[in-house]
């Protein structure tokens, strides 16, 4: 996870170019936003990339989620 984008750990990926909807929950927030597929790593997963104008309160929500993530190393 970063603030462009994430890898998704799936079985059947999809296709690189293929464009999705993200929904990422972590406790009692949510982060949400269009995103394609970047690469593919057939039978493991996919890397996305998050689409270029998130609004202002999901940036907010990854930023956050980025920081804990950062100081519970």
């Amino acid at each position: 996870m970063s603030r462009t984008g994430c890898y998704i750990d799936m079985l059947s990926p999809l296709p690189r170019g293929a464009q999705i909807h993200v929904r990422l929950h972590n406790q009692k927030e949510t982060f949400e936003s269009a995103a394609t597929v970047i690469y593919v790593s057939p039978g493991l997963g996919m890397g996305v990339a998050f689409g270029a104008n998130l609004e202002a309160n999901q940036q907010e929500v990854l930023d956050r989620w980025l920081a804990a993530a950062k100081t519970s190393r």
